[in-house]
């Protein structure tokens, strides 16, 4: 995915101080398909003021959008691919039974 940061000033001259930056980001499935049921994944309407939808789906899904039930099959597969340290592990397991207390982590 790219992202281009535009900036505009109305300074004659500012050229010599100021750029446009372009940012390259690097995503990646690990290799398996896209997990729409992802407890990772945000919510259609997530960071909407008016309440449409900031995410549009590419393909038509089954999957509950959020997913707050718990890990995908994906994410299981996914999660021995991700380094992962004690503190994150312990934010995971923080963050999943605050939002759903009858999980068994």
């Amino acid at each position: 995915m790219k992202l281009l940061l535009f900036h505009y000033c109305g300074n004659v001259g500012i050229d010599q101080y100021d750029k446009t930056v372009m940012l390259d980001f690097r995503t990646s499935t690990f290799g398996m398909a896209y997990d729409y049921g992802s407890i990772m994944h945000y919510g259609l309407t997530y960071f909407s003021t008016n309440g449409q939808n900031t995410i549009s789906l590419k393909k038509s899904t089954t999957a509950r959008i959020p997913n707050r039930s718990g890990m995908s099959d994906l994410d299981v597969q996914k999660r021995p691919k991700q380094p992962m340290n004690a503190k994150m592990l312990s934010q995971l397991k923080l963050l999943l039974h605050l939002q759903n207390p009858q999980l068994h982590l």
